[in-house]
């Protein structure tokens, strides 16, 4: 069984995230370790128990931060899908119908200039059968 476009756009929108997520959470990681361990040596502060309460901190603030960008990202990816995916679904019913031998049907219009000049495709097409 294939798997539906939208799942298929919406695990390419969370790869990329995760991927982004991830490589940001690394090397600010990396750098803000960096750049504690120097300050407590620049001091002379003896850094294991504040070094442990920052990168926990600093760790929770990551996983905050990246939660609610996911959020965000999913829904929009949802919004965002879904006006692409209701009238691709919407053309591909009309197309089934017009299969069927009911040439009177339509596509109806869509949110974007690619899509309604495919629905206009289709209803000159239907529009052509029917003569």
């Amino acid at each position: 069984m294939r798997r539906s476009l939208f799942w298929t756009l919406l695990g390419i929108n969370l790869l990329v995230v995760g991927v982004a997520v991830g490589l940001a959470a690394l090397m600010i990681g990396r750098l803000a370790d960096a750049i504690f361990a120097s300050l407590m040596k620049e001091f002379h502060i003896q850094a294991d128990v504040p070094h442990h309460l920052f990168v926990t901190a600093l760790w929770r603030s990551l996983l905050l931060a990246s939660l609610a960008a996911g959020g965000v990202g999913v829904l929009l990816s949802v919004i965002l899908f879904g006006q692409v995916i209701r009238p691709v679904r919407g053309m591909m019913a009309m197309a089934g119908r017009v299969a069927g031998g009911d040439y009177g049907a339509r596509a109806a219009g869509a949110s974007s200039a690619e899509l309604e000049s495919l629905a206009e495709s289709l209803n000159r097409m239907a529009g052509s059968l029917a003569r």
